[in-house]
C-alpha cells in the first residue's frame, strides 16, 4: 500500500468515524471540528512513525555497510 493511499485511508475511517460517532451528541459543527481535530492528530503521528521508520532503514543500511 502506498504512503498516499494509506492516509486517504487513515483520513476518511478516523475523520468520518469521529463526524459520524459525535454527530447525533454534539451537533453537526462540532463533530466536524472534532472530526477535523482528530484527523490532524492521525496525519501527524503517521508522519512521525514513517520519519522513525525511514531513520531507522538509514542507520541499518549504513550498518551493514559499514560490515563490508
Amino acid at each position: 500500500m502506498s504512503a498516499k493511499t494509506r492516509r486517504s485511508l487513515l483520513v476518511f475511517v478516523f475523520g468520518f468515524g469521529t463526524y459520524v460517532a459525535l454527530l447525533r451528541p454534539l451537533g453537526f459543527i462540532y463533530a466536524l471540528l472534532i472530526g477535523f481535530v482528530v484527523v490532524a492528530a492521525v496525519l501527524y503521528v503517521d508522519r512521525l512513525v514513517q520519519s522513525k521508520r525511514a531513520q531507522r532503514n538509514s542507520l541499518s543500511e549504513t550498518h551493514d555497510f559499514e560490515r563490508q
